[in-house]
């Protein structure tokens, strides 16, 4: 994983929580985005959270319901769809009940790349990031930040 040069910020930035969840947001997202690239050179970590999503339902979700479980609008997630066909990783079904609609499920080129994650322990990229602290402190972490999430209104 490419390290990030380290630049002077001021202190009072490193004191901030607000800040440090930024700055982690940032870095888990290039972490993934470089995992991410050694399966499928064109696969976003935006991408990856709605595979993600399908591989829990392999029936099929509307777009509504993944725009819903990605918290993304749906104009973003029309587009990302489009990327996403265009690069097999998804499939379009007609619904019968109603061909106006559709559920979108995994195409097998995705089912192969979730294989592949399965099986390479670090491809999210979380790994390198949290190993200095213990399954212990993970297990912290996760529940104070779903703690502030709840108390946002996000879960």
């Amino acid at each position: 994983m490419p390290m990030v040069p380290r630049h002077p910020r001021p202190g009072i930035l490193e004191q901030d929580l607000g800040y440090n969840c930024y700055r982690i947001g940032q870095l888990l997202r290039e972490a993934q985005l470089h995992h991410l690239r050694r399966i499928d050179p064109d696969l976003t970590p935006e991408q990856w959270h709605l595979l993600l999503c399908m591989w829990q339902v392999p029936d099929g979700l509307t777009p509504s319901d993944l725009a819903l479980v990605s918290q993304r609008d749906k104009t973003t997630i029309s587009r990302m769809l489009d990327i996403m066909e265009r690069h097999d990783l998804i499939e379009r079904i007609r619904r019968e009940a109603d061909n106006r609609s559709y559920l979108v499920r995994l195409a097998s080129k995705s089912q192969q790349l979730l294989e592949v994650a399965q099986r390479e322990a670090g491809i999210f990229g979380a790994q390198s990031i949290f190993a200095p602290l213990s399954n212990a402190e993970q297990e912290l972490l996760l529940a104070l930040l779903q703690k502030c999430r709840r108390g946002m209104g996000d879960l």
